[in-house]
């Protein structure tokens, strides 16, 4: 959960799918030591709905002011909600979450969940003209906390078209370089809500619209991504089945072990060595006589022969 230790009684949380996801530290916000900022990494599933998850309690020291939350995803401000100091001290209404974009219809509402959808990028694409401040703020859930004090407020139904989100097409890498970014966000499919009036107010910012007055990130990331920037740990290369101990080894690895050593002994060339046979014998049974062979190089002679008469007298 994102929680800053100055400031009881706000817990901002993150749920996907209707559940808490798992929250990762942030070294980066954690190096920069600022204590009005809070920021963690989640996990990205391109399809997965989410939401941001407000809880306020009595320890929460500044009931007399009306608190302002606003939610930006990828830089677009989309959600906002005021609550007002009868609100923050009833504990039956100090909890909320923003699910996505509500619209009231003539005949009724509907409601478009924050989805998860996997950027599109290509290194052949087109440059799209972003500036480098919305690149980086790709990827991010981004809540800011105002202090406020409110006048009067004054019943009004939203225009249908008064909140949307742009779509980012294609990114080329040379745009996103540098940034670890898997993901971004769309809105699903249109659901049934319930219609509700918006309240307009007069109101005054006691924190400056550039400075909130508290801060809480989530950088949302798929797993790979989450690996590369050494959020979550890699994965251990598996141990070859062959180093393993036996014992160790499950039924099915066992049966692969002994596939694999099959296939290699099978894969394995047999040497056939050739044995030359040094002595021959006729098929008749005579004995045959080695004879030695001599050498091609002949010794040169020289012109003049001797003869030697062999005859016996």
């Amino acid at each position: 959960m994102a929680v800053l230790p100055w400031l009881d009684g706000l817990v901002v949380r993150m749920k996907v799918n209707d559940e808490y996801c798992q929250e990762y530290e942030d070294a980066s916000e954690v190096a920069e030591g600022d204590n009005k900022v809070v920021s963690k990494y989640i996990m990205a599933e391109s399809g997965a709905h989410f939401a941001v998850d407000f809880r306020f309690s009595g320890e929460y020291p500044y009931k007399d002011n009306a608190a302002k939350t606003e939610v930006s995803i990828d830089g677009e401000s989309l959600w906002s909600k005021v609550w007002t100091p009868k609100q923050l001290g009833n504990p039956s209404r100090q909890s909320h979450e923003a699910r996505g974009i509500r619209r009231n219809k003539p005949d009724g509402a509907e409601r478009r969940p924050f989805m998860f959808s996997e950027l599109i990028i290509n290194e052949n694409a087109d440059t799209v003209s972003i500036s480098q401040s919305k690149v980086e703020s790709l990827g991010e859930v981004v809540i800011k906390l105002y202090r406020m004090s409110v006048g009067k407020w004054v019943p009004r139904l939203r225009d249908d078209n008064e909140t949307s989100k742009k779509d980012l097409g294609t990114l080329s890498d040379k745009t996103l370089k540098g940034h670890a970014l898997s993901h971004t966000m769309s809105l699903g499919d249109p659901v049934p809500a319930t219609k509700r009036k918006h309240y307009h107010y007069d109101g005054t910012y006691l924190d400056p619209r550039d400075k909130p007055f508290a801060t809480y990130k989530f950088k949302y990331r798929s797993r790979e991504a989450l690996k590369s920037l050494c959020v979550i740990p890699r994965s251990p290369t598996p141990v070859p089945l062959e180093d393993r101990p036996v014992e160790s080894l499950s039924p099915d690895e066992l049966r692969e072990l002994v596939h694999k050593q099959k296939e290699r002994l099978e894969n394995t060339p047999v040497k056939t060595e050739v044995k030359r046979e040094r002595s021959k014998v006729d098929d008749d049974g005579d004995e045959v006589e080695y004879v030695e062979s001599r050498s091609r190089k002949s010794a040169r002679t020289s012109g003049k022969t001797d003869v030697v008469d062999l005859t016996l007298d």
